[in-house]
């Protein structure tokens, strides 16, 4: 990091050397100040400090006591060797690149040399030497464990050490000669937290502004921009399903992070060349010309096997990072160290989310595409190598044998289509599959009663195993999966009212645009950049969190009764009123924004600043914000009541589903709104020039279609007796008078 930090201030230095005229004068001053040198000494001091002092233990950790001295003499003639190696280096740069008449890289005159490129070169030596020490990690078992001493102690030690053993033994104490290193705890925990931490950052940092990269370099009007980014999200939030079905079923969850991280990495790489190659993006179109012409064929497939991989990669990472975390805890049973655990995870999210909307979005506003895309693939890279650093430290958990619940779902609905035609038993309760054996008797449940179709043995001996279990899952699903299917049913029509907000969010993606033709200042010579408005959403929904759950539920729960001071349905309730609220303001907002960008005469220039300040948008976010933790903590609380206690971990994956099918929607909203409002030659609401489109009017429709969804809302509260039961969660038990139930046959 310092070296590359250092070639990318000598590159800036360079450069306004050159501007200011001194390229034939190495002593004149640059209007630069040195302190720009201060970060890359202090990375340096850091890098010097924790490599030598960890050095000197590791080598005296693994050295026998009698060679103890040995270790800071070995530290001493490795200053030696790199010294030695440096001045070769340095010759031979000097010598490579003044042939042939050119001017050296290690020049005199440091205008006209490139000290830049040789910090460049250095930076590489330094992730090359990187890689080679990763791979010397690996070769080690023990790595900074003191009792790696043992195995390289002198001969009379482990003689004496084994007459130890062999007394103890026979004196009935039971001990073991040689421990296997422990894994996992807490040690493992940086590795996952900066693996995760690293990573949202990366993506996050992408996701906010690429709007503007597809607008500029791929000429698509903010309509298409915006459907191609919403098909994106639900990609990968839908294939966060999959993920988690491969990795209980199939691979594992550390092999599903690594895969993960590695794809989404290839991801961002592919998506930073298209930045670095102008051969695979369009050059920027004025907004004054009539005709601009598409990317090709070829450029669109790069684009879009980017954001694949990416998609990919969230899949596989979402819903197994943070699980993966919690296998490494050594008392997993322990809610203090799981609370904490949890508690410093979704700090870390937290903080990745304000530094990808503001320090990402500044550097690519500031610094272009080429850094602005690069720093994110660094920051994947390296959220990649300190995952696979810490890997002789995991606890691996191995993919679970048992069926996968989710595959156990979609094979119910199978088995009752096939026996749709069967006529349901209404007394014998035992022509329905049970499994488990030892498991709870259920009686079904009455309504939904098609389903039940599934359970029913049809055929005692081509439908069971010798054992009991089912011979074609496909064919008979136990009672209980029948039952799981039907919580699921249950609660869809609750959980779809959670969409609507969810189509809300691609308005961050037409807010960029409004905010970007306004004045962002909030201090003379500081301006925030366009894409960083959504940090007030992030403030206001961590704020609300806090606020209810320290100050409005103790004050609440006196009157409601409720432990969580309002029921999940009422907080569900609050987010979609939240939501109303949030876009309604947002239409108001832009007929006054697009009303001044008339009256100032910027009606054909959508990059003219309108004199108006971009603050106006902080309350339709902060609200949006609100809007977000109310309901989306009520639902999964509302998801977690109703479903059976061996669902609960399907109310978490219900909610990223939920996300992938309001982005579909909100995909196919904004290619219908764009479509119909620009028949007939007409300007398309949508219009990349927002000032002869009519955001608001789309902004209007987003309200009404809120108010209708806030109106199902109340209607499906009313067909719901309990919101937040829990006794809805227990399965109904069967009693003696009910049925008179026999063991199932065995053949």
């Amino acid at each position: 990091m310092s070296m590359a930090l250092s070639a990318i201030t000598e590159s800036i230095r360079q450069q306004k050397a050159i501007e200011e005229g001194h390229e034939d004068d190495p002593h004149a001053l640059v209007n630069m100040s040195a302190m720009w040198l201060v970060p890359q000494y202090l990375l340096l001091g850091v890098a010097e400090a924790a490599h030598a002092v960890g050095q000197i233990e590791f080598f005296y950790s693994l050295f026998p006591k009698s060679m103890s001295s040995i270790a800071s003499a070995m530290y001493t003639i490795g200053t030696a060797v790199s010294s030695l190696v440096g001045s070769i280096l340095v010759s031979g740069v000097d010598w490579l690149t003044s042939t042939g008449g050119k001017t050296s890289w290690l020049s005199s005159n440091i205008n006209k040399g490139h000290l830049d490129y040789y910090f460049w070169l250095l930076a590489f030596l330094s992730l090359l030497n990187f890689f080679y020490f990763v791979m010397v990690c690996r070769l080690y078992e023990i790595g900074n464990d003191g009792s790696s001493r043992l195995s390289h102690v002198a001969e009379d030690k482990e003689s004496r050490k084994k007459l130890k053993s062999k007394n103890r033994v026979k004196m009935g104490i039971e001990t073991q000669v040689e421990e296997k290193p422990r894994k996992g705890g807490l040690r493992t925990m940086p590795f996952i937290i900066v693996n995760e931490a690293f990573g949202r950052v990366a993506s996050y940092g992408l996701q906010f502004n690429i709007l503007i990269y597809l607008m500029t370099y791929y000429n698509m009007s903010p309509a298409t921009g915006t459907t191609i980014l919403g098909l994106w999200g639900a990609f990968s939030s839908g294939l966060a399903l999959v993920g988690a079905i491969i990795a209980d079923s199939y691979w594992g969850r550390f092999r599903a992070v690594a895969f993960g991280s590695i794809s989404t990495l290839i991801g961002m790489i592919i998506l930073w060349l298209t930045a670095m190659i102008p051969q695979l993006k369009k050059l920027p179109c004025s907004h004054f010309q009539h005709v601009c012409n598409g990317p090709t064929l070829l450029q669109l497939a790069v684009l879009f096997s980017s954001f694949g991989f990416m998609s990919v990669g969230a899949g596989f990472v979402r819903p197994c990072s943070i699980i993966f975390g919690a296998d490494q805890l050594e008392n997993r049973t322990n809610k203090r160290i799981l609370e904490s655990y949890f508690n410093w995870y979704y700090v870390s999210t937290g903080i990745s989310t304000i530094l990808a909307v503001t320090l990402i979005v500044y550097i690519q506003d500031s610094y272009g595409w080429k850094v602005g895309f690069g720093v994110p693939a660094i920051l994947m890279f390296l959220s990649v190598l300190m995952f696979q650093i810490g890997s002789p430290l995991y606890i691996k958990v191995k993919a679970k044998t048992k069926q996968n619940l989710v595959i156990g779902l979609f094979q119910t609905v199978v088995a009752a289509f096939r026996k749709r035609n069967t006529r349901l038993s209404l007394t014998d309760c035992d022509e329905y599959y049970r499994w488990p054996l030892e498991s709870e008797v259920l009686t079904p449940s009455k309504d939904l009663r098609f389903l039940n179709r599934a359970s029913m043995i049809e055929d005692p001996e081509r439908d069971l195993n010798p054992d009991g279990s089912a011979s074609n899952p496909w064919n008979l699903s136990s009672l209980e999966q029948v039952e799981s299917l039907k919580a699921i049913i249950r609660v869809l029509p609750m959980w779809s009212t959670g969409f609507i907000i969810f189509v809300d969010m691609n308005v961050f993606a037409f807010s960029l645009l409004q905010t970007k033709a306004m004045d962002r200042h909030i201090f003379p010579h500081f301006e925030i950049p366009a894409a960083s408005f959504s940090v007030f959403l992030i403030i206001a929904l961590t704020i609300w969190i806090a606020f209810y759950d320290r100050v409005l539920v103790p004050l609440l729960s006196k009157y409601t009764g409720q432990p969580r001071g309002l029921s999940p349905v009422t907080r569900m309730g609050i987010g979609l009123i939240a939501s109303c609220m949030s876009i309604a303001l947002s239409a108001i907002t832009e007929s006054i924004r697009r009303q001044r960008a008339i009256e100032e005469g910027h009606e054909d220039d959508p990059n003219a600043l309108v004199n108006m300040s971009a603050m106006w948008f902080v309350p339709q976010y902060a609200l949006l914000g609100v809007a977000e933790a109310a309901h989306a903590v009520g639902q999964i609380e509302f998801l977690y009541a109703l479903l059976p206690k061996s669902m609960s971990s399907i109310a978490s994956a219900m909610y990223t589903v939920g996300t992938a099918v309001s982005s579909l929607i909100g995909s196919i909203l904004v290619s219908g709104v764009d479509w119909l409002s620009s028949t007939g030659d007409k300007t398309s609401w949508l219009s990349s020039n927002i000032n002869r489109g009519h955001l608001d009017y789309y902004f209007w429709l987003l309200t009404l279609l809120n108010l209708l969804n806030l109106l199902y809302f109340l209607v499906i509260c009313w067909l719901y007796e309990t919101g937040n039961n829990e006794s809805s969660r227990s399965p109904h038990v069967a009693e003696d008078k009910e049925c008179d139930y026999r063991l199932l046959p065995e053949s």
